[in-house]
């Protein structure tokens, strides 16, 4: 289990009708620093997320349904990953990205607790 805090909101990174959330870690450029959730990871080890595990923003939690190629070794590396509220039945997977239902939007405010599992 790998938990992390939500330090910051970019002005334009949570619009539910994209259906997606860019997470990065706290290295980010200020171009991206708008458009993304910034976490910072407070647990170490790596990143192991696979089909049926789970993530939680506090106490919602969501379902891992599909997870790109590379998102597990992006997480490591910069904190950043693409999480996608929307089914991926019939999508291209996007190869940074984690699929999640519900399909549902989360509530996220700066001090959220992200429960990696």
């Amino acid at each position: 289990m790998i938990k992390a805090v939500v330090k910051q909101i970019g002005e334009h990174s949570m619009d539910a009708k994209d259906e997606m959330i860019i997470l990065f870690g706290e290295k980010v450029t200020d171009e991206l620093e708008k458009f993304s959730v910034i976490q910072k990871i407070e647990t170490d080890g790596p990143f192991n997320l696979e089909v049926g595990g789970t993530i939680l923003f506090d106490e919602q939690e969501y379902h891992i349904v599909k997870i790109g190629s590379v998102a597990n070794r992006h997480l490591d590396s910069m904190g950043h990953v693409s999480l996608m509220f929307k089914n991926p039945e019939g999508m291209d997977e996007l190869s940074n990205a984690i699929y999640l239902e519900p399909y549902t939007f989360p509530t996220i405010n700066e001090g959220t607790v992200i429960t990696y599992r």
